[in-house]
C-alpha cells in the first residue's frame, strides 16, 4: 500500500469514473486501474463495484473510505508542518504591519536589517490592528508592527518609534491665529474616523477616555487614513492623524499638545509571541539593539 494508491481510490470515489479520476491524478487510466487492483488484492476485498454504467463503492469500500481520507489528510498536514518548520531554518520572517505605520521608518529598519542579515527573507503583510493580533496568535505572522497593543503574558514587545499627533480642523469650523491646540480646545469637536479595528481609532478613543471625555464621532466611517484629510476638508468633521500619515501639503493642521505643552505622541511597537521561531530571533535581537 502506498499514498498514490490511496489518492487514486479517493479520486475514483469522488468522481465515480476511472477515466476522469485518472485525468485528475495526471496518470493514464491503466496505471490508475492497476494500482487500485493491486490495493484490492492486498486488502483481499473489492473497494469498487464496476458495471458498464457506473462505478460505486462496495460495502467494504464504504467502510474503509473514512480511514483513507484521514490518512491522506494526515499526510497533507505532515507536509504542511514540515514546510512551516523548514521556513524557520531558511530564515523566513513574517511581519504584519499597520497601514498607519510610516513607510519611511519601515524601509530604513528593513534595509538595515537586510544589510546585517543577508540570508534572511522578510515577508510583509498589511492589516488593521485587530486582524494583526489574530494573525500573530494563529501563528500566521511572527511579528506585528503597530500602535502599541494590549499587553499579555504570552507576548513580548519592543519600542520602535513615536511621532506627534496632528489636529486637522473641519473646514466647517476653522481655527484662527494659533500654532498648537490642546485637548481642551478640541474635546467637543465631531471627528471623522476609520473603522473600529484600526490602531488609530483605538488610540483616539483611549485618549478621550483618559481625559474622561466622550468622543463625538461622525456617523460614517472610511477605510483610508488619507480620506480622513479629505473628509475634514469637505467639512464632515475634524480629524486626528500622526504626522507621517498627513499627505496634503496645504490646509490647516496643528500639533496636539497636553496641558504641559508637550506634543501628544502616538507610540509604535514590535510585538511577538515569546515562543518565537528560531529564524525570527534574529529580528527580535536586532530590534532590541
Amino acid at each position: 500500500m502506498n499514498l498514490a494508491q490511496l489518492n487514486y481510490v479517493l479520486a475514483v470515489a469522488q468522481t465515480g469514473n476511472f477515466t476522469v479520476a485518472a485525468k485528475n491524478c495526471h496518470v493514464t487510466q491503466p496505471t490508475l486501474s492497476n494500482s487500485i487492483a493491486q490495493l484490492e488484492d492486498e486488502f483481499q476485498a473489492r473497494i469498487f463495484s464496476r458495471t458498464t454504467r457506473r462505478v460505486g463503492l462496495t460495502p467494504f469500500g464504504q467502510h474503509i473510505m473514512p480511514y483513507i481520507e484521514k490518512l491522506i489528510e494526515a499526510n497533507f498536514n505532515l507536509v504542511d508542518e514540515s514546510k512551516k518548520f523548514n521556513n524557520q531554518e531558511t530564515n523566513v520572517i513574517r511581519i504584519g504591519k499597520s497601514p498607519l505605520m510610516s513607510c519611511q521608518y519601515l524601509s530604513a529598519v528593513m534595509n538595515d536589517f537586510r544589510t546585517r542579515n543577508p540570508d534572511s527573507e522578510i515577508v510583509l503583510c498589511e492589516r488593521n490592528s485587530g486582524d494583526l493580533i489574530d494573525l500573530l496568535e494563529q501563528g500566521e505572522v511572527d511579528f506585528v508592527f503597530d500602535v502599541a497593543p494590549e499587553k499579555k503574558p504570552t507576548r513580548a514587545s519592543e519600542f520602535l518609534y513615536e511621532e506627534p499627533l496632528y489636529f486637522i480642523p473641519s473646514t466647517a469650523k476653522p481655527i484662527r491665529n494659533v500654532n498648537v491646540v490642546h485637548f481642551s480646545d478640541i474635546a467637543d469637536e465631531v471627528f471623522v474616523m476609520v473603522d473600529d479595528e484600526s490602531g488609530l481609532t483605538k488610540f483616539i478613543r483611549e485618549m478621550f477616555g483618559h481625559h474622561n471625555h466622550v468622543l463625538k464621532e461622525y456617523t460614517g466611517k472610511t477605510v483610508s487614513y488619507r480620506e480622513l484629510e479629505n473628509w475634514a476638508h469637505c467639512g464632515l468633521g475634524a480629524a486626528l492623524l500622526p504626522k507621517s500619515a498627513i499627505t496634503m501639503t496645504s490646509g490647516q493642521r496643528y500639533i496636539l499638545c497636553d496641558q504641559d505643552e508637550r506634543p501628544i505622541q502616538i507610540r509604535y511597537e514590535a510585538t511577538w509571541k515569546k515562543n518565537i521561531p528560531v529564524a525570527s530571533g534574529k529580528l527580535k535581537n536586532f530590534l532590541k539593539q
